[in-house]
């Protein structure tokens, strides 16, 4: 190796070492600080299932009312709980969850990657890009909420375990061990939710698994049925084992705890049904609109005066963006004359992924809401970072400045995006590095306990949050409110946060200035009495009263 090629080899190995390590720290950062005036009701959910499982000591906590089916086992409220012996139940307690979430997914990630991608410089941007989320959104939901980790994330577990099966010297002992250490994984997580993690799960490691053992060879049975059954992979108990029967236990002992009425839930975005052609068009518009900013660009809504620098930044991510984009369609396309067999398992996974989530998103209806809801697709969105690596990692090494540069760039492109969206994102001068900004959760936490004030009601995006920020020292649980008439929220509460027993003496309600109208007060005094005092916050007016407004 001469000089030079030696220099750029350590200047691009630095480089993305040097990237991956500011994504990973600027991430932490975010999860364990400056998240705070992001943090939503959300991401609150996770503190307040961890109180009533400690309360209750149990998974399933009586009372809890999940959302569309999920019955968040596992989740982040998992490592909360128990710490609530010792420490009150507020955002540092949700940070266990995030840091958590980080070390998982990067694991997973890079632990199936290194089994392929032999180039340290490549494996170090991929996880850069993976610690960053990619966009802000899919950042939020894996890192912060922790809601969507545990299918991408059991996704890449499961599938090193498939491949590390597949390259195995010693088929008949490893298959055995790493057969139960998969049957464990999908259990466990389809547990939460058979019906999405068929989806976004069992059917993409499915495809993993077939398009494996077909790059392997060995499917030649006599007849055509027993070669489909080869083909199918019910002849293969590894296959029968390990995604059948994990699926069908964890999908028994759920439907088992539904129809017991141990467990309960409210069905809003999963009470699916067929979109019209005006609605299936407006879905498709949706998903067009939201895929570029699901990758980080929004190179169509940036508005230029903001400066040159981040201009150039937004083109760059952009411009990575398209590349991701062409590498799926390039891949799909290619993929039966593909020879590489992690990539046309990568490939055939994303499809199995992508395809049933996009016939949803389009053709039913209430998927397709507004970018947010882009987060359905999280799971294929990190199976082509993946295959996208390992596109990378094929392409040829001449002798040259391309590469190197190319992948410097990336790596400055991730660092400072990572930087930018997770710790600079107000753009606070460096002498107040560890301030962050407020939020209406923030200050209503410190206005009600300033007042005195223990236990009330708001709407959903004032509860729960404003509850994690006082540190729980205030209960503040959601409702809705129509007519001037307090009902409890449907989902992801406690029923026990609505019982006249719970608590007795002085309630408050909080409502939005847009809530509190003169006809919603004139109701609310119809329904509720005259509050006994007002109190003026920064975005909302409490109504105090001397009793129990949910009697």
């Amino acid at each position: 190796m001469s000089n030079a090629s030696g220099f750029l080899r350590s200047f691009e190995l630095g480089t993305a070492a040097c990237a991956f390590a500011i994504a990973v720290v600027a991430q932490v950062l975010y999860a364990i600080h400056f998240y705070k005036p992001h943090f939503q009701s959300d991401d609150a959910v996770l503190n307040l299932l961890a109180e009533s499982m400690w309360k209750q000591g149990t998974l399933l906590p009586e009372g809890w009312i999940s959302n569309n089916g999920d019955l968040m086992v596992p989740s982040g409220a998992l490592l909360i709980a128990p710490f609530l012996s010792w420490l009150p139940n507020g955002f540092s307690l949700h940070a266990i969850a995030g840091v958590f979430a980080i070390v998982v997914m990067l694991a997973a990630f890079l632990w199936l990657l290194r089994h392929k991608v032999r180039d340290a410089s490549i494996l170090l941007v991929a996880g850069a890009f993976c610690a960053s989320g990619l966009s802000w959104y899919c950042a939020h939901v894996l890192y912060q909420q922790t809601t969507y980790l545990w299918w991408p994330a059991g996704f890449f577990a499961g599938a090193a375990l498939i491949w590390k099966r597949r390259q195995s010297k010693a088929p008949a002992a490893g298959s055995r061990w790493i057969g139960t250490m998969l049957f464990l994984l999908v259990a466990i997580v389809c547990f939460a939710n058979p019906a999405r993690t068929s989806i976004m799960l069992v059917l993409p490691l499915y495809a993993f698994d077939r398009a494996l053992a077909a790059s392997s060879g060995g499917m030649n049975g006599h007849g055509a049925l027993r070669r489909w059954l080869e083909r199918s992979g019910a002849r293969d108990r590894f296959v029968v084992t390990a995604l059948g029967a994990a699926f069908l236990v964890a999908a028994a002992a759920y439907a088992g705890l539904m129809s017991a009425g141990i467990v309960s839930t409210d069905y809003s975005a999963s009470n699916l049904h067929w979109a019209d052609g005006t609605a299936a068009w407006k879905n498709l518009s949706l998903f067009l609109d939201g895929w570029f900013p699901l990758l980080g660009s929004n190179l169509a809504r940036f508005n230029w005066r903001e400066g040159v620098w981040d201009g150039s930044l937004e083109i760059a991510r952009f411009l990575f963006a398209v590349w991701l984009t062409w590498v799926g369609v390039s891949e799909c396309s290619g993929v039966h004359r593909q020879k590489d067999p992690l990539r046309r398992a990568l490939t055939l996974a994303f499809l199995a992924a992508f395809l049933p989530t996009f016939f949803l998103y389009v053709f039913f209806e209430p998927l397709a809401v507004d970018l947010s809801t882009m987060r359905y697709f999280t799971v294929p969105l990190f199976i082509l970072l993946a295959l996208a690596t390992v596109h990378a990692a094929a392409l040829p090494r001449r002798n040259g400045l391309v590469f190197p540069l190319v992948l410097a760039a990336l790596s400055v492109v991730v660092a400072l995006t990572s930087a930018q969206r997770f710790v600079f994102y107000a753009h606070q001068p460096w002498t107040e590095f560890w301030r962050v900004g407020s939020s209406n959760p923030m200050r209503l936490a410190a206005t009600l306990e300033r007042e005195g004030l223990k236990w009330g009601y708001a709407t959903w995006w004032n509860a729960g949050a404003t509850t994690v920020m006082s540190d729980g020292a205030v209960r503040v649980s959601p409702i809705t409110l129509t007519n001037g008439e307090l009902r409890p929220y449907p989902a992801m509460v406690q029923r026990a946060w609505y019982a006249s027993e719970s608590w007795h003496g002085e309630t408050f309600l909080a409502l939005d200035f847009a809530e509190a109208s003169p006809q919603n007060l004139q109701l609310l005094n119809a329904t509720l009495g005259p509050p006994k005092r007002i109190i003026e916050a920064s975005a909302q007016r409490v109504l105090v009263y001397d009793h129990n407004i949910m009697d």
